[in-house]
């Protein structure tokens, strides 16, 4: 059983960008993917110290 439901539009992201510096944003009225990458762009996610953390799934913007 898959533990993610479907549909979900809104996406809290916590990542690190290539400095180590952590954030947390959140993305309404898009997909995962475009969420995940978006994230990337934004705060530059690549390099030796750059990551994602965790991708959380929410239902309304809260």
């Amino acid at each position: 059983m898959n533990t993610i439901p479907r549909r979900h539009n809104n996406w809290l992201i916590i990542g690190r960008d290539g400095n180590g510096i952590r954030h947390k944003e959140r993305f309404l009225f898009y997909s995962r993917r475009n969420a995940i990458r978006l994230f990337r762009e934004k705060h530059k996610c690549v390099g030796k110290h750059g990551a994602i953390e965790t991708v959380i799934p929410q239902f309304g913007w809260y």
